[in-house]
Parts: C-alpha cells; structure tokens; sequence
C-alpha cells in the first residue's frame, strides 16, 4: 500500500528537517533577542496588562510633581535651588519618611562671584542633611558622548556594599563608561541612584534594572535606594547577587538573566497619588497626605524631563514610572520574570513545535487541526494565566512561533502527501474495482483488511453461460475469440450491476453473480430473478444463435477469503452455490434457458412478485446431479423468458440499484 505521512516520505522528511533549522534559529532568538519578536512580545505584555486592568496603587509613594501650574508660579526651569531646598523643609514638615529628588543635580547654581555654592545650593545641602534624601545620577554608555564626568574613587561608597559573586558563571548588569554625578557637596549629604531606564524595542520602559556597573562598583537604582530608605534598611541590608536576585532587608527580589525586573504598572498616567509643588511651597498639602510616605520630587509638565510608553500610557512622566518601581519594591514584585522562566520557554518551544509535528503526522484531517490548534492557543492561554493568577511574565510570543513554524513549514508537505495519497488510493481502488466488484472494493478500500470477515449469510447465486460457444470458438481466431468475450462479458455485467449483483468470476463464457454483497438484503432473491429473465433475453437478442443459461438458487453461503498466504481471492462457498452450479446444468438437459430453485420462488413470491413467475412451470421431485437430496425445480425455455418481457411490470427489480426494464437492444 502507499506511504503516509506518518511513514515519512522524501517531502515530509524534507520538511522536517526545515522545521528543525527553524526551530534552531528560533532557539537562538530567544537567546540573544530580535527586534521583531522583542516588539511583538511587547506588545502581547500590553495585552496582558489590558486585560487584567487597572489596580489601585499602594497610597505610601506620592509624586509632587513640577507640573505647568508651578513652574508659571516659580516662573524659570531648572528650579532654583532654594525652591528645591523649601520644598524639602515642608516635606519635613509634613512627616514625609523619605524623598527622592528626581532631578539631575550635576552643576552648581550660578552665583554673583562666580565660585563656590550659591546661597541656594548651601539651602540645599543644608535640608538634605536634614532629610532622608536620595539624589538622581545618569549612567552613560557611550564613550563619545560628552558631558560626562570621570568615575571619582570615592563612587564606590555609594555602591552596594554587598555583592554576592559565585564561583563562576553569573550574570552581570549593564557596564557604563561614565556617568551625570550630583555635586559632591550633595552626594556626601544623601544617598544616590541611577535613574536609567532602558527602552527595550518597541520604545516601552518593561524592565528596571536595579545596578548598573560603573567600573568595579554596582550602583543602585534610584528605586532601590528609595525604597531602603522608606524602610529604613542600613546600606549593608541590601544585597545584589550575580545569581539572579535583589536583597531588601528580609526581601528577595528574583531578576531576570540580564538583572532587570519587569515593572508592574497599576495603571495609567496619574496612577500614583500627585500633589502639584504649588500645592506644597504653598501648604495646602495635608499632613496625611505626606506623613510617613516615599515623596519623589519630579517634573511632569510638558517638555520638561523624560516621557516613556507604558502598558497604559503613550506618555508616562519618567517620576511617575519611577515611582512605579519604588512602590514595587516596597510592597513586593507583583509582577516575575526570571532566567528559569527562560528555560520553561524553552521547554515550551521544544514541546510546541513537537506537537504541531504530531499534528502533521496525523492521518486523521480534525485530529490533526485539534492537535495543531492545541498548539497553537495553549500557550498563550497558559501565559495570560499565568500573568493574571501568579504574576508571571513568560514569554508568549516565541514559543507560540515555534508551533506555528512548524505548522506552516509542514502544512504544504503534509497536503501534498495527501493529495498524492488521494490519488494512489483512488488509482488502485479503480485497479481493484478491475478485478473485484466494485462494492467489494469500496469496503476493501475502507476496512483497509486483506478481506472480508469470515462469515455466514443468504445469498442468491446465479450462474449463467452461453451454450454453443465452443462450436463458435473453433471457427474464429484468438483475437476474435477475445473480442467476443469482451462483448459478451460487458453485457453480462450491464445487466447484473442495474440489479445490484456482484460478478464473483468470470469463466470463459461463463460468470458467477452473487446477490447479497456486500450485506444481505430481503430483496436478493428478487433482484436475482430479475436479473435471470433481463439477461437471457439481453443475450438471446444479441446472439440468437446461442443459447443463454442460467440456474439460480437462494440459501445460505460461507463469505470468505479463499487461497494461500500471499495469492488469494474473496469468494462464497456452500451447497448453495453448488446447486446453483447443477441448476445451470439442469437448464441445459431440460432445453430450458433458466433454471431456479423453489426457494427462489419462494421467496419471491412472498414479496409480492408473483409477475416474475410468469413464464415458469415447476418440475416437482428433482434429482441434482452429485447431490442425494431432490428439489422443486422451477424452468422456463427463452420463448417464455422473451413473451413475459411484454408485461408492464416485467422484469424490475427493487431498490433503487435496479434499472426498470432495461432495454436489452441497448446493449
């Protein structure tokens, strides 16, 4: 039989082997990363996002935000230093916990003489003494960029002053090569964090990373020193580990591979509770509102300081994302993403792509579309619930392109196998139908079993031969011998599949029908009697010169499969067929061209079609030669036959395989 896709022809094996280097270059994307699938990835985050929706923030991080309102009451930009310097004064006030300065403090305030601190920045530094304060710095990564200051020595003090490295392997944080600093005079009074946020593809802020590496010292984020501060950790209380986690005080923080943490944002643009700093040099802030709180200062107004694509905003000020974080690690990383996360990835693209494999191997067309849709939507459903239940950022995007590569690369190798499969099946089914009734084929063709199963059933045998056809064969050759078989045989099988019979042989000038296949029916017999009458006259009109005989008998038969281990044929045996055989026989001794049993008649005549009898006397009492037992036989010589066909309802037989009184002439 042929090959199926399961059995792996050259384009299946082709196919897979394509599907493999895909899955290859798919693995190393998820390794080192591709804009493309980065963005997508992005984007499917935003959806996650979307769909869980806005949740309230924690109520201890508040913003007081340089918005437009006081920046026309200050009336310049950058704020003078002795606003920066009241606005912490009244932030002392109001019983804030901590601050953090969300501007880039790196130049002295301009003074009269033109050296040394302005009164504003001696304010300034005075009311950072005064307060837990933590100050802005920006990490540089381009070594031509200017305005960057060297690495002063004493950085390393504003490092974390526990770094767990392992043995060997590890991660690393982003290397800078220089860095904005705030003033020594401030960053001696107040801790510092670096406020770099990277963009990954798409331009969103997703990720924090809480150090940064300049030289040998890990500087911490401005979060990370915010939020010890908030809760009064010392600066060795907090630990950064190479093995993928972050220390706040009896806190552990899982990171990612590169050392980031995804953000967890609650919501859109003003998510995080905001008091403009009109609002707060004019002391209308109440005391609760401050009392006890993470205060960041920072500016929102349009074109003043950073704006970045957040899940729920195209223009979240850079303070409010930065709040974001610092409300994170306060109150614990809603939201993971871990270097294992990684590796279930990678294991769910292994098993993906492996399913759409099996789903490309499947015989069965719905098996093989549930297998590849199984594929397709697990995973994302999977991680959307893993986002929404457990607070997991897994990685939707490349293991469902696994599943659908594979799909996609085996999709046309597995039509076109099909296809030829079709077509094989349909080349040797019509082979078969050559050799064995076409019924007979079809049920071969869909059992896919070497045959039939063994049984017994009814069945209606006739067998039919023309007498005189040896006389004729001595005087025509070969070639014309065959040709008038070929004749002869066509229309003997005409007659025979209009009643629904199936021709079990044909031998020379003679043929054997059964009707009964390939399931016995109530009207057998009377399709078989049918038959009988149609053929004599269907073959007396095309030879008058040769006698038609047929003997024809009803009774139980054994289906089987006859022949050896490797060359066999379906066949019936029974004494039924061998009395059908010897009514043939008996035709011919008594000059009758039909001859059947009584069973037959019997038969036919209790379904109601006594009309088939016309033409017919019985011969009670019967010897059949090679049989002791006697029947009722029942003949009828080929003028009867040929008389009877005048009569209206003839020779029909039933069921809609019959054709009503085929026309013999025809043939």
């Amino acid at each position: 039989m042929t090959s199926t896709p399961r059995s792996g022809g050259p384009l299946f094996r082709v196919s897979t082997l394509m599907a493999v280097a895909g899955l290859i270059l798919l693995v190393l994307v998820h390794r080192y990363g591709l804009p493309l699938f980065d963005s997508i990835e992005g984007s499917t985050l935003d959806g996650r996002f979307q769909l869980r929706g806005p949740v309230p923030a924690p109520d201890d991080v508040v913003i007081v935000a340089v918005d437009e309102r006081a920046l026309a009451e200050v009336g310049r930009w950058p704020l003078p230093r002795a606003k920066i310097a009241a606005a912490l004064e009244e932030l002392k006030r109001l019983g804030a916990r901590s601050v953090g300065l969300d501007f880039l403090l790196s130049e002295s305030e301009a003074t009269g003489s033109g050296a040394g601190l302005s009164p504003g920045d001696m304010a300034l530094r005075e009311a950072l003494e005064q307060n837990r304060c933590v100050l802005a710095m920006a990490a540089l990564f381009e070594r031509t960029m200017s305005g960057g200051q060297p690495v002063p020595g004493d950085l390393s003090a504003a490092g974390y002053r526990v770094v767990q490295k392992p043995a060997s392997g590890g991660f690393l944080p982003s290397q800078a090569t220089g860095a904005l600093l705030p003033l020594a005079d401030f960053r001696n009074v107040a801790a510092i964090g670096h406020v770099n946020l990277a963009p990954d593809r798409a331009g969103a802020r997703r990720s924090f990373e809480p150090a940064i590496a300049l030289g040998d010292t890990f500087v911490p984020s401005f979060a990370v020193q915010l939020a010890r501060l908030q809760m009064g950790l010392g600066e060795d209380e907090i630990a950064l580990s190479l093995n993928g986690w972050l220390q706040l005080g009896d806190r552990r923080i899982p990171l990612d591979s590169d050392l980031s943490a995804p953000i967890d944002y609650y919501g859109p643009t003003g998510s995080i509770r905001t008091y403009s700093l009109a609002d707060l040099l004019a002391g209308s802030v109440p005391r609760e509102a401050i009392a006890g709180h993470a205060v960041l200062l920072g500016a929102t107004a349009l074109g003043l300081g950073d704006r970045f694509i957040t899940p729920f905003a195209r223009e979240m000020p850079g303070v409010e994302v930065i709040a974001t974080v610092a409300a994170n690690l306060l109150h614990g990383p809603r939201l993971t993403r871990t270097g294992l996360m990684r590796a279930w990835e990678l294991g769910a693209m292994l098993v993906l792509a492996g399913l759409a494999w099996l789903a490309a191997t499947r015989r069965n067309p719905l098996l093989a579309l549930g297998l590849t849709l199984a594929a397709l939507l697990a995973w994302p459903a999977f991680c959307v619930l893993a986002f929404l239940q457990w607070h997991l950022w897994l990685n939707m995007v490349l293991p469902t392109f696994a599943a659908l590569l594979t799909a996609t690369i085996l999709l046309p190798g597995r039509v076109i196998a099909e296809l030829r499969l079709r077509r094989e099946a349909e080349r040797q089914r019509s082979n078969l139908a050559r050799y064995v009734p076409a019924a007979m084929a079809a049920q071969l063709a869909a059992e896919g079993k070497a045959g039939f199963h063994e049984r017994e059933q009814p069945a209606a045998i006739l067998f039919a031969d023309l007498s005189g056809f040896t006389q004729l064969s001595e005087t025509q050759s070969p070639e014309d011998t065959a040709r008038f078989l070929k004749a002869f045989h066509g229309r003997l099988e005409e007659v025979v599949l209009a009643h629904g019979g199936v021709i079990e042989q044909f031998v020379g000038d003679g043929a054997m029908v059964i009707f009964g296949l390939p399931q016995p029916r109530p009207e057998d017999p009377v399709s078989a009697l049918a038959c009988a009458r149609v053929l004599v006259r269907t073959l007396a009109r095309w030879q008058p010169k040769l006698m038609p005989r047929v003997g024809l008998h009803f009774g139980p038969v054994a289906l089987a499969r006859l022949g050896g281990a490797t060359q066999s044929q379906l066949a019936v045996a029974g004494d039924t067929v061998n009395v059908a055989s010897r009514l043939e026989d008996f035709a011919k001794q008594n000059s009758a061209a039909i001859a059947v049993s009584d069973a037959v008649m019997s038969a036919v005549a209790a379904a109601g079609r006594r009309d088939l009898q016309a033409g017919f006397w019985p011969l009670p009492d019967q010897a059949i030669r090679g049989r002791e037992g006697r029947l009722t036989v029942w003949i009828a010589p080929v003028e009867a036959v040929m008389e009877a066909a005048a009569t209206p309802a003839g020779d029909r037989a039933p069921g809609p395989a019959a054709k009503e009184n085929l026309n013999p002439e025809s043939s």
